[in-house]
């Protein structure tokens, strides 16, 4: 999905891998977005990556922006380039299998539960840009956080807690 004007919409999911890995690539002030309350942006079932990279590209769901479950993602957020998880209670990257989320200087992943949500396996978040929302790792996994100068992490949870490691 590339370029300005560019828009994929679902009901259920903007994007959705069910049953097999898969990989999507959001660029050039394009978006994917889903409709529904209980929906996500993208939604991989069995591991995969996601690519949002240019100003204006966005990736908003109504509970997650992305969503990978049953195998490791891969989430790269550059150039200006938004994630979202819109509802109460959401996130805006949700690995369940772990990971890598990378986020450039610029670019911003939203979630009111959480920005950067992992668990059930080992995460590495490199952060250069700006995560609203409280970020939350598997703490039994060996997880590496690197956060680059001008990075941002805001909880929007009223919590003192930005990082739960």
């Amino acid at each position: 999905n590339d370029g300005v004007g560019s828009k994929i919409s679902g009901g259920l999911a903007g994007v959705a891998f069910l049953n097999q890995s898969g990989a999507v690539s959001n660029s050039g002030g394009a978006e994917v977005t889903s409709g529904f309350v209980f929906s996500d942006g993208v939604q991989m079932q069995a591991g995969g990556s996601v690519t949002n990279t240019g100003a204006g590209s966005l990736i908003k769901g109504g509970t997650t922006g992305v969503n990978i479950s049953g195998g490791t993602g891969t989430v790269t957020n550059t150039g200006g380039a938004s994630i979202n998880g819109v509802g109460a209670g959401v996130f805006g990257v949700n690995l369940q299998a772990g990971g890598t989320v990378t986020n450039g200087a610029g670019s911003s992943i939203h979630g009111s539960a959480a920005s950067v949500q992992a668990a059930g396996g080992a995460t590495t978040l490199s952060n250069a840009g700006m995560l609203n929302g409280s970020v939350q790792l598997d703490g039994a996994a060996a997880n590496q956080v690197t956060l680059f100068t001008g990075s941002k992490i805001y909880s929007n949870t009223g919590a003192l807690q930005a990082m739960r490691i």
